[in-house]
């Protein structure tokens, strides 16, 4: 078991709080389950991925951007849906 690259690969993992209020995570809870899911699978690739850090890289990116663009489109759709669209006029 390699702890510094689990160790290394915990960097992609982001920070659940960005400044005052309830953060980001507070407002949906929804991405919680994505901050999970983001770090167990960053934690199954650096136990069990390929070689070294350099090898295990191109596995790690590729789930993160994954893990980004779903949570992304999931906002996008979630925003779309509660969102009303402006009466005719209404500069």
């Amino acid at each position: 078991m390699e702890y510094q690259r689990v160790r290394r690969l915990a960097l992609h993992v982001p920070c659940p709080r960005t400044g005052p209020g309830p953060g980001i995570l507070g407002r949906q809870r929804w991405k919680w389950l994505v901050l999970l899911f983001m770090a167990l699978g960053l934690l199954v690739i650096g136990l069990l991925g390929p070689g070294d850090v350099i090898q295990v890289e191109q596995p790690v990116l590729s789930f993160v951007g994954l893990v980004w663009f779903i949570s992304g489109a999931a906002t996008l759709a979630s925003y779309l849906r509660r969102t009303q669209a402006p009466a005719a006029g209404a500069e």
